[in-house]
């Protein structure tokens, strides 16, 4: 250990367990590189090597008996914790989540006058975490429950960093983690098993006190267990830098993925296009996030498609699509969507436009004990929804020369983003809920916004309106100094109270790019970068096993670019809820580090393959095929829903997310200076140099669907500008057959 490592001993350790009650346990000293001794009635041996200085290798074999229920572990001792170190479980734990818990059932939402307020806050269900008061301080996890197998810790007092990496699967079992604090939080001790064995309980949705059914491993003589892991210990000044280096290492031990080709952007374009039309239309002239079997499922605007959904039907869509966007815009700005407040209602149900309350749809007083729910406004629905109609703005204005808004549409839209002006100067801050009546926090310290300021930019632009970008460039100062620099973003979705999320973070990513597209400050730049390796924590880089039996299993789907949605609902998504995920192309291009164009591109490339389709259908937990065009938000690598590997039978956000790739990513990106060639959709590609320079690229189709692969193609001038937004709307595109071969000349 250097002395750049934080303070930590190794020990080995070999538990036996009972319907995943710990019965005993052996630790074994390290101080040899091989150890014999007796346990559970056996006769065990235990090597320890390193394959290099900075890697601990475990064998654990047994020489004679028979056991059941051992598990093989390194405990790795921290013996200077302090309750201010920062501890990382991506996709799971953030700041430890030592936070105030609310432990409320699904959906959850605040309530109590204590808890109200634009200075309140965090406060977070229970989840995995640590404690913030006294008593046992533990987090159980197996390694699917986690966007990534890596632990990471920042030390404030001493400016360390320490990365823990691991095999996610080892002995064809799962690998389980452990984070436990001393009672005076003094010391810790991060325990990595093969086979994992959460002891006792472990986490379903909302609650961290569910039996558990984990078993170890059942071992004759001859029969071993090994365990890897991996330290990063290095200089680390701040939060952000400890993001930033789990971002450098994020297939360190995993290796890279490998991508397959399946179903191209435009052949998952017309299947899309087509459930659109078919399931989603209503009759009373919009477009629902849902098949409008409930309020939730009629038209919200923002977070779950509204208004996310039409600007692809309209980039891409038919003259009846494109209509029918329209239609819906005019829904919410011309038909009652703008509220007093001049934020916009969040649900339009059976012709009502209402609050983002839980409880609304019960019908008496009894059922309903907070009426007041009915003027909560999530203020993340307004931020997606005024950023969303800019972009259709700027669509429009590109399609027809001289095109202005309707009255109505100008008006609407500049009352929502006076309204995030007003806001911003009377509370400094923006809330997360807030009175749709009057504009008044009801529940503050979130991110959930955290798109706002890129709507404002766009509406500084459109306008005219200098003071809209001001507000804007305020505002995200303000998110990058309290979450981004803190490693937290938090509350976008309505029903996770405050618990961290990757929708907040994606927001935030998003607005700091705008904002250096908008400006050309290279300050944005640099916050878009630290805002990209926080969203990259909750980013899956490698395939989980799933189960044989499990859909996803029979399938072969795959893990890699799954978006954990947030530490309260513990599943992997298709996609990011709402967006494109454009920004890291746009960090790509501005920094030319590979790493964004790989996280873009593993984000991007796989999301067709968790597309129903009618030749291959998706099946839901209870049997129900998915009809073609229907993608479901889960990728289940966790139990925390009872249905690892599985989906249950809805119509989801998933595909508008899909319908932004195809929309905003294009299929094949060539620069002609470098003869680098990037395949974003499932074609393959080969660039041909003449004098060092790419004059043509060889382009296979290698899938069973014909495809329009979209082409950005460019030179380091080129790539100097900034694309702003809509940069593909009259994008050209290569036409290839079903296995089909083409030269494109670069000309």
């Amino acid at each position: 250990m250097t002395e750049l490592a934080i303070a930590r001993r190794l020990v080995a350790v070999v538990r036996r367990y009972e319907k995943s009650n710990l019965v005993e346990e052996r630790a074994v000293p390290l101080s040899h590189a091989e150890e014999t001794f007796g346990f559970a009635g056996a006769t065990w041996r235990l090597n320890a090597s390193a394959t290099r200085t900075d890697e601990c290798v475990l064998t654990l074999e047994l020489l004679a008996g028979t056991a059941s229920d051992i598990v093989l572990a390194l405990d790795v001792i921290f013996s200077q914790w302090s309750r201010q170190n920062y501890l990382l479980m991506p996709g799971v734990v953030y700041a430890g989540n030592r936070f105030a818990c609310r432990p409320l059932r699904y959906p959850p939402m605040l309530t109590e006058p204590d808890d109200l307020g634009p200075g309140k806050g965090p406060f977070i269900t229970d989840v995995p975490r640590l404690n913030d008061g006294e008593g046992l301080s533990e987090i159980q996890l197996l390694a699917g429950g986690m966007a990534s197998p890596h632990i990471g810790i920042f030390d404030p007092q001493r400016k360390l960093g320490a990365l823990v990496l691991f095999d996610p699967f080892r002995n064809g079992r799962e690998t389980g983690v452990t984070f436990r604090e001393s009672d005076d939080r003094r010391e810790a001790t991060l325990s990595i098993g093969t086979p994992g064995v959460r002891a006792g309980t472990r986490y379903i949705c909302c609650t961290t006190r569910a039996a558990s059914f984990d078993r170890g491993a059942d071992l004759a003589a001859g029969q071993s267990l090994s365990l890897r892991v991996r330290f990063d210990d290095f200089a680390c000044e701040a939060i952000p830098d400890l993001f930033a280096r789990l971002l450098e290492t994020r297939t360190a031990l995993t290796g890279p993925p490998s991508l397959g080709d399946e179903l191209p952007f435009s052949a998952a374009w017309e299947i899309l296009e087509a459930k659109y039309n078919r399931d989603s239309w209503d009759a009373a002239g919009y477009y629902r996030v849902g098949l409008g079997e409930n309020r939730h499922q009629d038209f919200q605007v923002g977070w779950v498609g509204g208004l996310m959904n039409t600007l692809p039907l309209l980039h891409e869509g038919d003259d009846v699509s494109r209509q029918r966007a329209l239609d819906t815009l005019d829904l919410v700005l011309a038909r009652g969507g703008s509220s007093p407040s001049g934020f916009f209602h969040g649900i339009y149900h059976r012709g009502v436009w209402s609050g983002d309350g839980f409880d609304i749809d019960r019908r008496t007083p009894q059922e309903r004990p907070h009426p007041e729910r009915d003027h909560y406004h999530l203020l993340r629905k307004s931020a997606d929804g005024l950023y969303f109609i800019l972009r259709h703005f700027d669509l429009l204005a590109r399609r027809q020369e001289c095109w202005t808004p309707p009255e109505t549409w100008a008006h609407a839209t500049r009352a929502c983003a006076d309204a995030f002006v007003r806001m911003w100067k009377r509370y400094g801050q923006l809330g997360q809920f807030v009175d749709i009546r009057n504009g008044d926090i009801i529940i503050g310290g979130s991110s959930s916004a955290g798109i706002a300021p890129a709507a404002l930019a766009l509406a500084a632009r459109f306008f005219r309106q200098p003071d809209y970008l001001q507000a804007a460039q305020e505002i995200a100062d303000d998110f990058h100094r309290r979450f981004t620099c803190t490693g937290l973003s938090n509350g976008g979705p309505a029903e996770i109270l405050q618990n961290p999320d990757s929708e907040s973070a994606a927001g935030l990513l998003e607005s700091f790019t705008v904002l250096w597209e908008q400006t050309g400050d290279s300050r944005w730049l640099a916050s878009a970068e630290r805002a990209a390796a926080h969203y990259a924590s909750w980013q899956t880089p490698y395939d989980y096993t799933f189960p044989p039996r499990s859909e996803f299993g029979r399938l072969g789907l795959k893990s890699t670019g799954a978006v954990f949605a947030n530490t309260q609902n513990g599943h992997g998504a298709p996609g990011i809820c709402t967006l494109s995920g454009n920004s890291l192309f746009k960090l790509y291009r501005a920094t030319g580090k590979p790493v964004y164009l790989q996280l873009i591109r593993e984000l991007a490339h796989n999301l067709t393959q968790y597309l129903s389709r009618e030749d291959r259908p998706i099946h839901a937990k209870d049997g129900k095929a998915l009809p073609p065009g229907w993608i479901n938000e889960r990728v289940n690598t966790s139990d925390w829903d009872e249905n690892l590997g599985g989906v249950f039978c809805g119509s989801t956000w998933a595909e508008v997310a899909l319908m932004l790739t195809i929309m905003d990513i294009p299929g094949l990106y060539i620069r002609r200076d470098t003869g680098e060639v990037t395949a974003f959709d499932h074609v393959r590609a080969e660039p041909m140099l003449e004098d060092g320079r790419c004059t043509s690229v060889r382009v296979k189709n290698p899938t069973r669907f014909a495809c329009a692969v979209k082409l950005l193609i460019e030179d380091a001038e080129d790539a100097k500008q900034p694309l702003h937004e809509n940069y593909l709307w009259d994008a050209r595109s290569l036409l290839l057959l079903p296995g089909e071969e083409k030269v494109l000349r670069l000309d």
